[in-house]
Order: structure tokens, then C-alpha cells, then sequence
């Protein structure tokens, strides 16, 4: 939300950045301390993702192979991949399921959970047998942790090759 300035009294005020002063007559965007940061990055974050799956979309191709090391980001939905990339680039996930020896779905908070059997299951190729069904939250990510997702998206997409105008535009306005 953006709040007009209409008195300037350094007391009450703590400057974060490169400002120095706040002027009278000028308009602010103001973010809890909490979350200092954050709007900024869901603001590149976003973008981000709805410019490749557009892309990707476009090509009809979710699977990609570069120097042999292959991209698989198959998923339904923008929010989808946006989970696909928290799990697999970012912090990681807070949920998982797994299927028990009666072939039903069972969730867990933690991989200690999981029972000696499936794990060694999973060892041995059985991969379907456990998944990361949801993501560590954004507000969860400190500053760093943002950073090195958004980087790790960008990087991933100029390996596959994307290159829309939007994704140029958003890498223009990053220098910023």
C-alpha cells in the first residue's frame, strides 16, 4: 500500500536500503519488517514462472535436455511448477506421502517417519512409491533462501533456451 508522507521526523521512522531521508509531499511503499523483502521477490518470483510455463506451453514440451542433464518439469498448472521448484531448488517440503504395504496413501511431516520398508524400497528404484506433496512456504524463506531459488529458476531457463520477450524484460528489470 503505498502511504503519502505529510511530516518527516526521523524518530519514528527506520530507513532500510539506500534511502536516506523520506521527503515531504512524496508517496511511500511501506512493508512490515516481517516481511522486508518479500513482496519484491514474489514480484520477480511470479513473473518468473508465468513466463515459462507460458513458454513451455507454447512448445508443448515440459521435458528438456541439456549436457545430459535433463529438466523433467511436467505439471499441471503454474502453481504446480511454482510447487516443483520450492521442492526441488528451493527449501524443500513439509509434507509427503507414501504408499504402505495395502497399496493406501499415507502422509507424513517428517522422513523420519517413514517405515525401514519403504525406504529401502526407494533405494532400489521404487521412486513412485514416496512424494513431496507440498512445499515449504515462501514466508518461510528468509531473504537468501529467495534469492537462490530465483536465481536457480533464471539459470534453469536460459539452459533451456527461453528466450520471450518477457523473460528478457523481466531480466531487464532485475539489473534495475
Amino acid at each position: 500500500m503505498k502511504y503519502l508522507c505529510t511530516a518527516s521526523t526521523m524518530e519514528e521512522v527506520t530507513l532500510f536500503g539506500d534511502a536516506k531521508k523520506i521527503d515531504v509531499g512524496k508517496y511511500y511503499v511501506l512493508e512490515p519488517l516481517v516481511d522486508k523483502g518479500t513482496s519484491r521477490q514474489n514480484r520477480t518470483l511470479h513473473p518468473l514462472l508465468d513466463c515459462l510455463y507460458s513458454w513451455m506451453l507454447e512448445r508443448d514440451t515440459f521435458q528438456f535436455e541439456d549436457n545430459g542433464i535433463i529438466y523433467d518439469l511436467r505439471c499441471s498448472s503454474k502453481g504446480k511448477l511454482k510447487t516443483l521448484f520450492k521442492i526441488r531448488y528451493g527449501k524443500g517440503a513439509c509434507l509427503w506421502k507414501y504408499s504402505d504395504s495395502k497399496h493406501k496413501l499415507v502422509e507424513i511431516n517428517d522422513l523420519k517417519e517413514l517405515p525401514d520398508y519403504v525406504l529401502e524400497d526407494f533405494q532400489k528404484g521404487n521412486k513412485g512409491r514416496i512424494n513431496a506433496s507440498e512445499a515449504i512456504s515462501w514466508k518461510d524463506y528468509n531473504k537468501k533462501d529467495r534469492i537462490k531459488l530465483i536465481d536457480a529458476i533464471i539459470n534453469i531457463m536460459k539452459t533451456i533456451g527461453v528466450n520471450s520477450k518477457s523473460f528478457l524484460d523481466i531480466l531487464e528489470g532485475i539489473k534495475e
